[in-house]
């Protein structure tokens, strides 16, 4: 799951590669659901457990990367602290609601229902950051709603008595990540690169999910010894968290981000797919339906904003 580029950023050259990259960078995004699921499937990880260990190594790592290569990003951080706090609390926040719609929903259907936060954002962004809603792109954002009503099986009075929470944190998700993708915004708004917002964010978000672990601070150390374990999480880190995001930003250095925005929308395919292929989890027709129409708001309101 990615933060979509904005449509001013301008590549240095068109270049066949720059289709692989962004492809690459979907793929490897669409796996995330994968290794959540197996760390909380097999390993007995808590949702809130591997939100905590993601934003924590990511951080790590991210840290090593600055040190060595971009040391105007330690400036940006320290000049954006609160601004990064306030990332920090919403990235945390979507990926506990992310981690736990995973254990309740399932890989495939959290994918989509996280999806649909384009609707959300541009509900949000005309909100609070004044941008215009034109009424076509209403009736967008009502397609998604609806859409993401029909794959969480909120369209059914019996899915409430039965999976409530489920439907309620996969949603969840969907609102915190388009609030974490305003926030993305209004980081490069700031000056802040990629390095800088996203140390910060999940630096942050690290600090409260340990807070909030402290009541069962056993289960931070649930993996104990088990090698196999502990590298699956540090495969999910440096694969979806990290290099996911710096494949796509290598795209946008070659192919204008509409472009590579467009690509991305093959991602909850991509975790369909990978879910059905490694966990057998399987989605129905209505589910499909909703699934489409959810991709087809996220391509519509891009085209409305790019043309």
């Amino acid at each position: 799951m990615k933060i979509l580029a904005q449509p001013t950023e301008k590549p240095t050259a068109i270049s066949s590669n720059g289709y692989l990259f962004a492809l690459l960078s979907t793929v490897v995004w669409s796996s995330t659901g994968i290794f959540v699921s197996h760390l909380q499937t097999d390993y007995g990880m808590k949702a809130i457990t591997v939100a905590f260990w993601r934003d924590f190594l990511a951080a790590f790592f991210l840290l090593i990367i600055i040190v060595c290569f971009s040391r105007v990003s330690l400036k940006q951080i320290f000049a954006n602290a609160l601004f990064s706090l306030f990332f920090g609390v919403v990235t945390a926040f979507f990926n506990y609601f992310w981690t736990t719609s995973i254990k309740l929903n399932g890989v495939s259907v959290s994918a989509v229902l996280t999806y649909c936060s384009p609707a959300f954002t541009a509900l949000l962004s005309f909100i609070f950051l004044r941008e215009h809603l034109k009424p076509i792109k209403v009736l967008y954002i009502l397609v998604g709603i609806l859409g993401a009503a029909m794959v969480s099986g909120a369209i059914y009075p019996s899915a409430w008595q039965s999976n409530a929470i489920g439907i309620g944190t996969g949603l969840l998700s969907g609102l915190f990540f388009s609030i974490y993708s305003i926030m993305g915004r209004l980081a490069a708004n700031r000056g802040m690169n990629a390095f800088s917002s996203m140390f910060g964010s999940f630096f942050f978000a690290a600090i409260i999910l340990l807070f909030l672990n402290i009541p069962d601070s056993e289960s931070l150390f649930s993996l104990k010894n088990s090698l196999n374990g502990w590298m699956t999480l540090v495969l999910l880190v440096l694969g979806p968290t990290i290099s996911g995001y710096g494949l796509y930003m290598l795209s946008l250095t070659m192919i204008p981000a509409t472009i590579a925005n467009l690509i991305s929308t093959l991602e909850p395919f991509f975790t369909i797919l990978l879910a059905y292929l490694l966990l057998a989890e399987k989605m129905t027709f209505i589910q499909w339906i909703g699934g489409a129409m959810i991709v087809l708001c996220v391509l519509l309101i891009q085209f409305t904003r790019d043309f």
